[in-house]
């Protein structure tokens, strides 16, 4: 369900699958008519075929998608292994921008005393 607007109309929609339950759509309008900002109430009353009830589809997708994610198989697992994976990585960081700052301070002494 897509939304709509009387201002535009709807010039092409390709969907992309990503997954086998997840794809993205690019949704390409064409304004055919000027914003009243008048008529907010009909453009809203509009928008959506199905009502606030597609409006609330969409609205909560990220939150089906994280429920749906983590009834598979494993999702605990891979979720501690890539929570510690960025732990790792952020100490890393931290820890080559230390050593990276003691050489050019190391450095600065160094040349600092000739």
């Amino acid at each position: 369900d897509l939304p709509r607007h009387d201002c535009l109309k709807l010039v092409n929609v390709c969907y992309q699958p990503l997954q086998v339950e997840l794809g993205r759509r690019v949704v390409t309008m064409e304004k055919v008519v000027e914003y009243d900002p008048l008529q907010k109430d009909k453009y809203l009353s509009s928008v959506w075929v199905n009502g606030q009830q597609s409006a609330e589809k969409c609205a909560r997708i990220r939150e089906r998608l994280m429920e749906a994610v983590k009834l598979k198989p494993g999702y605990e697992e891979k979720a501690r292994y890539r929570k510690q994976k960025r732990v790792e990585t952020r100490e890393a960081k931290k820890r080559a921008k230390r050593e990276a700052k003691g050489i050019i301070s190391l450095n600065t002494n160094a040349t600092g005393s000739d």
